[in-house]
């Protein structure tokens, strides 16, 4: 039997992404992501984000921006590429 792989956390995909840019999909109130060269995509705005989190007591501390908002989860809305 093999051994199971090593665990995958934030800080490795972090390291793996280091300076490229980068499409987050669904951070909500609490990204993977942060810097200079990520964007966000999601289902609300920010200001929707945070009403939602409030609404079923999701503990956050801050946010981010959304640069793509689809309500349908459309990514076709996204005009760059990652």
């Amino acid at each position: 039997m093999d051994a199971a792989p090593p665990e995958f956390n934030r800080n490795d995909l972090a390291s793996l992404v280091g300076h490229k840019s980068t499409l987050e999909v669904g951070p909500f109130t609490n990204p993977t992501l942060r810097g200079p060269h990520v964007k966000y995509f999601e289902v609300m705005d920010k200001k929707g984000l945070i009403k939602r989190a409030d609404a079923i007591g999701y503990v956050y501390s801050s946010p981010v921006d959304i640069h793509y908002v689809s309500g349908t989860g459309d990514l076709s809305i996204v005009d760059e590429t990652f």
